[in-house]
């Protein structure tokens, strides 16, 4: 299936979909940053209102349509992170002030989760979220390197 609706100009860098048939998409539109929630018939639902320029790097949805967004902007290195709604609405998380963010994972149940990659002079960053948005930072890490598309996914039985 094509999905209509997509950037003409633009990249898609990651996506998701959960056993409900809904998606998520994240990527490029331009210079700014782009991400969708896929409906199972495919139709698009553009998520308004990202880092802009920036690029979605990672996503991640739950089996309740939430999602987690991250990225950021890679010439000015300002990370950027968001939960979306099911809806479709972002709600950005409070990052420090420079880092990328390269890898997301999403709790199916409690709707928390974890957010990796880069952060303050080219460190290792990760930090656990809250359903609220609400971070915690992880420490212990690395003084350099990054976490990169690899935090495992979140389930429970």
């Amino acid at each position: 299936m094509e999905l209509p609706g997509l950037p003409s100009r633009g990249l898609t860098y990651r996506v998701a979909i959960n056993a409900k048939r809904k998606g998520i998409i994240g990527g490029t539109n331009g210079v700014d940053a782009y991400a969708a929630l896929v409906l199972p018939n495919g139709k698009l639902n553009v998520i308004e209102g990202l880092i802009a320029p920036g690029e979605i790097y990672t996503v991640a949805i739950n089996q309740g349509g939430r999602g987690i967004i991250g990225g950021g902007h890679l010439d000015s290195n300002i990370p950027y992170a968001a939960l979306v709604s099911p809806k479709g609405k972002a709600k950005p998380l409070d990052l420090p002030a420079t880092g990328l963010i390269y890898s997301v994972a999403i709790d199916d149940h409690t709707n928390e989760g974890l957010i990796g990659g880069k952060g303050p002079l080219n460190s290792a960053y990760a930090a656990l979220f809250s359903r609220k948005g609400s971070l915690k930072p992880l420490t212990g890490l690395p003084e350099s390197g990054a976490y990169f598309f690899g935090l495992p996914s979140i389930a429970r039985k």
